[in-house]
């Protein structure tokens, strides 16, 4: 079942997947990294903020670490962080950002938080 955020549906691609289609006017835009709300940092001096984003696949995290493109992904709140895997309560939304190429494990790369997409 697909959820919205920011005027976008937000479909998973499959059960268990950590991607999901984001469709505007009933069209697929692309497929995008669920992120976790609760997985950021926000730099004391600069006040910015960077998101920790997950990939299935290290194949397609290191894909990406490649990529000089801005990096889209949906913010999700779990319903439960103590459960694992998580599953989504809601998503808080989608957001556009840099990644740093500070990676956590090779499934986990840092992306600096640039804006907020809205759908048109």
């Amino acid at each position: 079942m697909a959820k919205k955020a920011d005027g976008f549906e937000l479909k998973f691609t499959h059960r268990g997947s950590w991607m999901v289609e984001r469709i505007a006017a009933g069209r697929t835009i692309d497929v995008i990294p669920v992120a976790w709300a609760r997985d950021f940092r926000i730099d004391s001096s600069s006040r910015r903020k960077f998101q920790k984003v997950n990939y299935q696949d290290a194949g397609d995290m290191e894909a990406r670490l490649k990529d000089p493109s801005p990096l889209v992904f949906a913010l999700a709140d779990a319903k439960d962080y103590a459960v694992l895997p998580h599953s989504v309560k809601s998503f808080q939304g989608v957001y556009e950002g840099a990644v740093t190429g500070r990676t956590f494990s090779d499934r986990s790369l840092e992306v600096e938080v640039l804006r907020r997409l809205k759908a048109d």
